[in-house]
C-alpha cells in the first residue's frame, strides 16, 4: 500500500509489548528459538499527513536514567514529540500531579472516582495555584 505521495504505508500496528510470557512459553513449548524468530524491539513512529509526529521509545534499551513513573517517561520522551508545541506539552502537568498524588488509599480513590470532572479540575487548579 502506498500513500498519495508514493511512500510505503502499512495500516495498523505490528509487534507486541516486551512482557508477553505467554508468547515466549508457547514458542518454548514448540522448541522454537526465540532469537531466531523475533527481532530486537524497535521504537515505533507515528505519522500524520504533516509527517513524523512522535516516536515511542523502547524503555528497556533507553540510555536515559531510570526515574520513577510517570516522571521518567515524561523526561525520556520529551524530545520524541516532533511538532507538539510547548503550551500543549504543559497541559500534562495536571495529569502528572494527579498521578503523583494518587496513593490508592480509600480516601484518595473516592476523591478521584466520586468527583465530577469539573470539580476535580477546579480542585487541581486550586491546589496548583494555592
Amino acid at each position: 500500500m502506498l500513500t498519495p505521495t508514493g511512500k510505503p504505508f502499512e495500516p495498523g500496528t505490528r509487534g507486541f509489548w516486551m512482557d508477553y510470557p505467554n508468547i515466549e512459553a508457547l514458542l518454548a513449548q514448540r522448541n522454537v528459538n526465540i532469537k531466531e524468530v523475533l527481532s530486537d524491539f524497535e521504537a515505533s513512529s507515528f505519522f500524520s499527513p504533516s509527517g513524523l509526529e512522535a516516536t515511542a521509545p523502547v524503555f528497556s534499551s533507553s540510555l536515559f536514567p531510570q526515574l520513577p513513573s510517570p516522571i521518567g517517561q515524561v523526561f525520556a520522551t520529551f524530545s520524541n514529540f516532533k511538532r507538539l508545541p510547548v503550551q500543549d506539552r504543559l497541559t500534562m502537568v495536571g495529569l502528572l500531579y494527579a498521578m503523583l498524588d494518587f496513593t490508592r488509599d480509600e480516601v484518595c480513590v473516592c476523591v478521584y472516582v466520586c468527583a465530577s470532572v469539573f470539580n476535580a479540575v477546579l480542585d487541581l487548579i486550586y491546589r496548583l495555584v494555592g
